[in-house]
């Protein structure tokens, strides 16, 4: 059935916001080789952003946090905060990120998985998708080729007995292939039909030809 036609022309009118603050998290760098983590901020905004007084943290209420230099950050800039100048160090294995405002408003977060070396997490894409990187630490960011086909992965070494050196069980799993594979979603079971077990958390990742610790804590 066809619709009858519009008597009149559809009118709306809005008001854009200038100084809304469109500050996030942009890029996560977790498990660099010297042990200096960092992470990127972006002003999608079309203001600039002074940055004193913003905390980042590693829980929602800020507990353990440290408060922000003052940073302008222009429209469509990029500001970097690394462990020298926030004191945060993130945990390889599996953390969690919180950005607050003056206010201690929460203005965006990230939970994350084990984490590859050499690699970041950023957002990619018009939407601003969480995706493993290359790191491009102050300029747009870039996505990694990776593949969520596990079938190559292997379990390497197992440790079920904890002791003073480890305070949880643990497995290590090794990646032969020459990409990134992302582990989010796949279950660790002791039965095999896995009916039971733990399902490894949102974007962790293991490295080609590398390595992923796996305790039971994360």
């Amino acid at each position: 059935l066809e619709g009858l036609p519009q008597a009149a022309p559809s009118t709306a009118s809005w008001t854009v916001d200038t100084a809304l603050q469109l500050v996030r998290l942009n890029e996560i760098a977790a498990h660099t080789a010297d042990g200096n983590d960092w992470v990127e901020l972006y002003n999608g905004g079309a203001e600039p952003i002074d940055t004193a007084g913003w905390l980042i943290a590693e829980s929602a209420a800020g507990a353990g946090g440290s408060f922000l230099p003052s940073t302008i950050i222009p429209p469509g800039g990029y500001a970097l905060l690394n462990t020298a100048t926030t004191g945060l160090n993130l945990d390889k294995d599996g953390d969690a990120i919180y950005l607050l405002d003056p206010s201690m408003a929460l203005r965006d977060s990230m939970t994350f998985g084990t984490q590859p070396p050499g690699y970041t997490l950023g957002r990619t894409g018009p939407a601003g998708i969480w995706t493993l990187n290359i790191p491009t630490p102050g300029a747009a960011n870039q996505g990694a080729a990776l593949t969520t086909a596990a079938a190559g992965l292997r379990i390497t070494e197992v440790f079920a007995s904890p002791v003073v050196s480890y305070k949880d069980d643990w497995l290590e799993l090794f990646n032969p292939g020459t990409l990134p594979v992302e582990l989010s979603g796949l279950r660790l079971s002791d039965n095999r039909a896995g009916t039971s077990g733990s399902i490894i958390p949102p974007f962790s990742y293991i490295a080609p030809a590398g390595y992923a610790a796996l305790s039971g804590e994360s």
